[in-house]
């Protein structure tokens, strides 16, 4: 089911009559998400057989998941979590006949020592 809001662009008030459409749908499950084509980072790669994520602890604490060649990003407090959340977002993302058999989680560590 897809739906459409028509609304001010970020920073944008009513008054000032410009208005972006967004398109909204939602998953298998009920939960609302942007259709495929909301977020495309490009058409080619969706056939895919599997989506590679950056994962890296956050500052404050917990991981997060960024999607190479894809617009996903989610966060959790703890790798299992992590799990969840990413193979959750893969499936919000992605058609149910698009979305990618393997996701691949790349641990970046950023470590600093002295000279």
């Amino acid at each position: 089911m897809l739906q459409q809001l028509q609304r001010p662009p970020p920073g944008g008030t009513a008054e000032s009559g410009l208005q972006v459409t967004y398109a909204l749908g939602t998953d298998r499950v009920g939960r609302w998400c942007y259709p495929r084509d909301a977020m495309d980072a490009s058409e080619g790669s969706r056939s895919a057989s599997e989506v590679i994520f950056l994962v890296e602890e956050a500052p404050e604490g917990g991981f997060t998941a960024r999607a190479l060649g894809e617009s996903i990003f989610t966060e959790a407090d703890d790798i299992a979590g992590l799990h969840v959340h990413v193979r959750d977002a893969v499936r919000c993302h992605f058609d149910d006949d698009k979305i990618p058999r393997i996701i691949r989680l790349h641990f970046v560590r950023e470590e600093i020592i002295t000279a």
